[in-house]
């Protein structure tokens, strides 16, 4: 499990709560497994052939693991522009 830090204020911690009603930890936490739930069946259905939303939490988890792919990172960035260039040559 990673641990993740995010900075804020009391004012945009005091504007959060009034609006959203729940702890900020909760609501964060929320937001996390969502978007990891969609970027995990969007992998899913791009690597393989099923349907993400017909298996279960741990075959999921299971695809991730075994999977080798690159992520947003300066490699992947480097690659890109180096296709680009390329293309224009």
């Amino acid at each position: 499990m990673s641990d993740h830090i995010v900075k804020g204020t009391n004012e945009k911690d005091k504007a959060i709560l009034a609006v959203i009603g729940v702890p900020i930890q909760e609501w964060l936490q929320h937001a996390y497994e969502d978007k990891a739930r969609r970027c995990i069946d969007r992998i899913i259905e791009i690597a393989s052939d099923r349907n993400p939303k017909k298996m279960t939490e741990s075959d999921k988890m299971t695809i991730i693991q075994e999977l080798e792919f690159e992520t947003q990172s300066a490699e992947r960035q480097a690659k890109d522009l180096e296709k680009r260039i390329r293309r224009l040559i």
